[in-house]
């Protein structure tokens, strides 16, 4: 059982199931799933939140993820997450597994919607725009395993090829 004070958020954390065996929580854990559902002020990682996070996959139809993929995001105010190494602005990229995240502090003033584009040797822009949902794997997830039961709006992983 979760510790959310939303009834409806916690069943959706419980369907998710456990961990993965051998991968410990951390940036690599749970590719492909929502992860603000568990990385949010009211959630069981409350101690680590999330402003926007996912993953993204080498091919549409294999669960690879996509390393070193720089994530490109804009807000309705043309603010940025910034991220800070040794006083330098420097970019989001996907991690080993293709997860990414912006923590909330990296983004404080976000203002929904988003824009947001991935580039590695290209830059290819989502068509739409985020309206308010900060994980990927809300909408981006497999048509026949539908996240929470709405097989009508999954859209298919974020891919590189």
């Amino acid at each position: 059982m979760t510790s959310c004070t939303d009834p409806v958020v916690d069943d959706k954390i419980d369907a998710l199931g456990g961990e993965v065996d051998g991968v410990d929580p951390g940036p690599d854990h749970r590719p492909g799933q929502p992860c603000v559902l568990c990385h949010s002020e009211s959630g069981p990682a409350s101690d680590s939140v999330f402003a926007v996070a996912g993953t993204v996959y080498e091919t549409a139809k294999e669960k690879k993820g996509a390393q070193n993929v720089e994530i490109l995001l804009v807000d309705s105010r043309g603010s940025t997450p910034l991220r800070l190494d040794n006083g330098k602005q420097v970019p989001f990229y996907t991690s080993a597994s293709g997860n990414f995240l912006v923590r909330a502090d990296e983004w404080p003033n976000l203002r929904f919607p988003v824009k947001v584009g991935i580039a590695k040797g290209f830059v290819h822009t989502m068509q739409s725009h985020i309206a308010r949902e900060p994980s990927c794997a809300t909408c981006h997830h497999d048509p026949d395993k539908a996240v929470f039961g709405d097989r009508l709006s999954a859209v298919g992983h974020i891919y590189v090829q």
